[in-house]
């Protein structure tokens, strides 16, 4: 009986510290790399909202992309938290604007200096945020916003976050194309060995069918990048 009793608190042990560990070391570099970095964007010809993001996090587009179509979408990085766009998204509801609805949960969050925050509303207009102490890590955090769209990230190379904005802002096609360059152009800015073992691309529409909306999550692979092209060739 005290071996079967040891046995299960050993698993449920186990189980809890593995629920716990996003943080893996890298599958090509084998060191952990915390460098992040996302795209959010709006299309006002096809009503879609869009968000993608890289990291060395498994999970990462469960944890970090928030989108509900005619309201707007959340990019929430580093220390992720969801109600940011929880209460965003109730904010959008009252009226309030994009700055006013990051601002309700930023106000009484003890550990807003350690996230990156990015949000969109119904109408494209964006406001963004990049924790204070962040500033002091190893690499550039920071963040650019420009029209309909904004960049962020953490611990990156100078030149990561400009390039993501050149190529957003000069890709055509669909907005979920135009959101995987602007993702790819991060990987390159930052060297072809980034760190980066996770990454995702979602992007939803008031006009879009189920099957159109686009939800592509890659965990634990060696080429994240390559694995989102792959699956948005097959949608």
């Amino acid at each position: 009986m005290l071996n079967k009793l040891f046995l299960f608190l050993l698993l449920f042990i186990s189980l809890h510290n593995t629920s716990k560990a996003q943080n893996l070391p890298n599958l090509v570099t084998g060191r952990n790399i915390n460098s992040t970095f996302s795209i959010i964007a709006y299309d006002p010809e096809a009503r879609e909202w869009g968000v993608a993001v890289a990291t060395n996090n498994i999970y990462v587009g469960n944890s970090t992309c928030y989108i509900e179509p005619g309201l707007g979408a959340f990019s929430v990085i580093a220390e992720t938290e969801p109600i940011y766009a929880v209460n965003g998204f109730k904010q959008f509801k009252e009226g309030k604007n994009i700055e006013q609805a990051i601002n309700y949960a930023k106000l009484p969050d003890t550990m807003a200096d350690y996230r990156q925050v990015s949000g969109i509303d119904g109408n494209g207009n964006i406001y963004a945020f990049t924790g204070s102490t962040l500033k002091y890590w190893k690499g550039k955090s920071s963040q650019i916003i420009g029209k309909n769209f904004a960049v962020m990230g953490k611990q990156l190379a100078a030149e990561t976050l400009n390039d993501m904005a050149i190529v957003f802002e000069h890709s055509k096609g669909a907005l979920a194309e135009r959101l995987l360059r602007a993702l790819i152009a991060g990987k390159h800015a930052s060297g072809q060995v980034s760190g980066k073992q996770a990454a995702a691309l979602l992007v939803k529409g008031t006009s879009n069918e189920w099957y159109n909306n686009i939800d592509l999550p890659v965990d634990h692979s060696r080429d994240p990048f390559g694995d989102l092209v792959r699956l948005l060739n097959y949608h």
